[in-house]
């Protein structure tokens, strides 16, 4: 399967089209410096440039530089303030008019590393917030409780090589 994958980062936004099985790139990398400001209108113009570059129709995966909770992001980080509680898939879908998987960049990165990288294969491996058990996933969270961070939660899913 092929997906457009896209780093959305503080200095520039990359984009490339990815097999999915093998995570290699099928495209030439496309990269335009991030605006500044970093707002969400600025990103999104940006977002949708990249999309008429590939002449891309299909689902987009995104990874996001700050703190994202199912696809909403709930801190601003090197960004503008603007995105703040904004539902960032949404966002992006409505604008592109298609579908878009988004993420935190650093835990795209340890899913990534474990799965195609120096994970692949191996028994155990636990790189950032993501530890691999055999065929379970150990996702590492924490929870924001009254704009404090209180407690860590733990959470397994089972994870499957197609």
């Amino acid at each position: 399967m092929k997906i457009l994958g896209m780093d959305i980062g503080g200095s520039g936004i990359k984009a490339a089209i990815v097999d999915t099985k093998t995570g290699k790139l099928i495209s030439d990398r496309h990269r335009i410096a991030t605006p500044n400001p970093a707002t969400p209108e600025a990103i999104t113009k940006v977002v949708k440039e990249m999309i008429t570059h590939f002449n891309w129709e299909k689902a987009v995966g995104c990874s996001f530089p700050t703190t994202i909770i199912d696809g909403k992001c709930i801190h601003s980080g090197n960004l503008s303030e603007k995105w703040k509680n904004i539902q960032v898939d949404d966002y992006f879908e409505d604008a592109c008019n298609v579908p878009f998987y988004i993420s935190n960049d650093a835990d795209l990165a340890g899913l990534a590393e474990i799965t195609l990288g120096a994970g692949k294969g191996k028994k155990r491996v636990g790189f950032g917030h993501y530890c691999r058990d055999r065929n379970r996933i150990w996702i590492i969270l924490q929870w924001k409780i009254n704009s404090k961070f209180r407690n860590w939660k733990i959470t397994s899913q089972r994870w499957k090589n197609n």
